[in-house]
């Protein structure tokens, strides 16, 4: 069992966050705000800090300055960040988010465990612009040392810059081989950036609902493609965390 620090302030997903807590429901897993990060409660008797999915400018907005330069120092200290989706974005110097649309997001960031960029969405996979409906997610796959995962892709990123083949954890099937999760290390502990959602699995998805009729017909199909009759990242993902 490990304990966990997962992030919910402004910008997090409802969903995300919930899928997240119930993937890591046999750990010890404790809410951390913005604040709690200024205040030094992210320390590192947890194994474990996680930025979910959601909306990663309001993370800037929250944590610049001192709240970034704290996780800083829980990585460097032997800590474990893991970034999923709007976390993975976070963690890169630089982030290129729907380039030369309204939506676009072109920025630096502070972290910079990945000293490259965070480029996204990936319309070969999702076929539609991102919004924050799961209408725009889609089921994928990732390979892993030629193993193919089915996973949940929702507005992700993959990553570009100076990263060895060996820093690579996955990469998409549909999109060029481009890197889907990626880690780097970073004084005593290391990063861990993924770009597809690979926490909203089979089974959360079959105990979520909506009050929308047609967003729960989604549900559905993205729950049978990610059932338990292929392999899964989800299942993948937590020998690798050790979870």
């Amino acid at each position: 069992m490990k304990k966990i620090a997962l992030y919910n302030d402004i910008g997090v997903s409802t969903l995300s966050l919930h899928a997240t807590q119930q993937y890591f429901q046999n750990n010890t897993v404790e809410l951390l705000t913005a604040e709690d990060i200024y205040n030094n409660k992210l320390d590192n008797s947890f194994d474990l800090f996680i930025m979910p999915g959601g909306r990663d400018r309001p993370y800037h907005q929250k944590l610049s300055g001192t709240g970034n330069q704290n996780i800083l120092k829980y990585v460097e200290a032997g800590g474990t960040y893991l970034g999923i989706c709007a976390g993975a974005y976070y963690g890169c110097r630089t982030i290129e988010f729907q380039k030369e649309t309204k939506q676009a997001i072109c920025e630096d960031r502070e972290c910079a465990f990945f000293e490259g960029t965070a480029v996204g969405c990936l319309s070969e996979i999702s076929g539609i612009l991102y919004n924050e409906k799961l209408s725009s997610a889609s089921a994928t796959s990732v390979t892993i040392q030629n193993q193919s995962y089915n996973t949940l892709y929702w507005g992700g990123c993959y990553f570009i810059g100076p990263i060895d083949q060996e820093y690579i954890i996955a990469t998409y099937d549909s999109s060029k081989n481009r890197p889907a999760i990626i880690y780097q290390n970073m004084g005593k502990g290391k990063a861990i950036l993924s770009g597809v959602h690979f926490e909203i699995n089979h089974d959360f998805l079959t105990t979520y609902e909506t009050t929308n009729s047609e967003e729960n017909q989604k549900i559905i199909s993205l729950a049978n493609k990610l059932n338990h009759s292929t392999k899964t990242l989800s299942e993948y993902m937590k020998e690798y965390l050790s979870v």
